[in-house]
């Protein structure tokens, strides 16, 4: 058997029903006699295995051998057969490509599915192999929503399981993608592809199908995040995103204020004393607080507040508050009414995390 119909045998056995490549097409040294075998027939599937194992066996099929080893077999064949997957969104197949062992929630078909749909991978090229005893690099390029990416994949041979027991398989090495985020400690999650994962304490890397990556932050009904982005990452590559930033929604921002708002109304209605412990309130001057009673705050206008986010979480209402006070004093057996005006400066954490924000005072100043 002329070694050139060996390897489109091969290969119509392998591929079953696919088109043969452009690659194998460059195979023949010479015109054959007859077009190709179609390559999408049961014949050519059963009887191609036949065919190869009579020639490599019985004597005479060194060539053929070389030849399917190479060209069908080879490296270049691996790669090809990896982006095919890839581009044609069989997830198991990718999988099984790289030796059937990674899972993850990014690794299912509905994410691959989704991932095509944004934005596919077309244009798949391999421009360059460098290939040494059972190691490969091969170069290859394809295009994204547009733009052109180069990575060079990785392959070992692998001698233990072969094609029909005879050819190397050849694996790839590190074939999916790594993206790497970060992101504020208010947030617990983010979405990946449309999946929700959750986040780690510093950097969280998540493992990937090649192509377009989108990762967006978790918002709830209070914080609102933003950042992350789209990367492209390719097979062995890791990306990293634009930090996933926290803020607080209208919601949640309104919801902190009134929060505020209504605790200050409370605490000077309940505030008996010309320095209670509960509310930031204070008279301007200096007064003998023990010799005071029938305490009576008023407050004159709704204050200002300044409403913040920090990066642990917290979240913080400052302003200042304009009161009027009045109060008996009892000093030296004497009875005296008293009154004063006052501006308190106050600050407050306020926890949104419940059904019911609480809201605590930080020490007077």
């Amino acid at each position: 058997m002329h070694p050139q119909w060996a390897a489109l045998l091969a290969d119509a056995a392998r591929r079953k029903g696919r088109p043969v490549p452009a690659r194998l097409e460059g195979a023949l040294s010479e015109p054959l006699a007859c077009p190709p075998l179609a390559v999408g027939s049961r014949w050519a599937r059963l009887t191609g295995i036949g065919l190869i194992a009579a020639v490599v066996l019985g004597g005479g099929g060194t060539a053929a051998w070389a030849v399917v080893d190479s060209w069908v077999y080879g490296p270049e064949g691996a790669v090809e057969d990896y982006f095919e997957a890839l581009t044609e969104g069989r997830a198991e197949d990718v999988l099984e490509l790289l030796g059937g062992t990674d899972s993850g929630p990014l690794l299912t078909q509905a994410v691959l599915d989704r991932q095509r749909k944004a934005a596919p991978m077309t244009g798949v090229r391999i421009s360059e192999l460098e290939e040494s005893e059972d190691t490969a690099a091969v170069t290859v390029t394809y295009t994204v929503d547009g733009d052109e990416y180069e990575t060079v994949v990785h392959l070992v041979a692998d001698k233990e399981d072969r094609h029909h027991g005879l050819w190397r398989r050849w694996r790839v090495l590190g074939g999916l993608g790594q993206v790497e985020l970060t992101a504020s400690s208010v947030l617990g999650k983010a979405q990946v592809n449309g999946v929700t994962v959750p986040l780690d304490e510093g950097p969280t890397e998540v493992t990937v199908f090649p192509g377009s990556v989108t990762v967006d932050g978790v918002s709830t009904a209070h914080v609102a995040a933003n950042g992350g982005g789209t990367v492209v990452v390719g097979p062995g590559e890791t990306e990293v995103v634009d930090e996933l930033r926290a803020g607080l929604t209208g919601k949640g921002e309104r919801a902190a204020r009134q929060a505020v708002l209504t605790e200050l109304k409370e605490c000077v209605e309940r505030s008996t004393t010309l320095e209670p412990d509960d509310c930031p309130i204070r008279p301007d001057g200096y007064f003998w607080g023990d010799d005071a009673e029938d305490v009576k705050w008023t407050q004159k206008s709704e204050p200002s507040l300044q409403t913040e986010l920090t990066e642990d979480g917290t979240v913080t209402v400052s302003g200042e508050l304009d009161l009027e006070v009045a109060w008996t004093d009892v000093s030296f057996d004497v009875e005296e009414k008293m009154e004063d005006t006052c501006t308190s400066s106050f600050s407050a954490t306020v926890d949104l995390s419940g059904t019911t924000p609480s809201v605590s005072f930080d020490e007077y100043y």
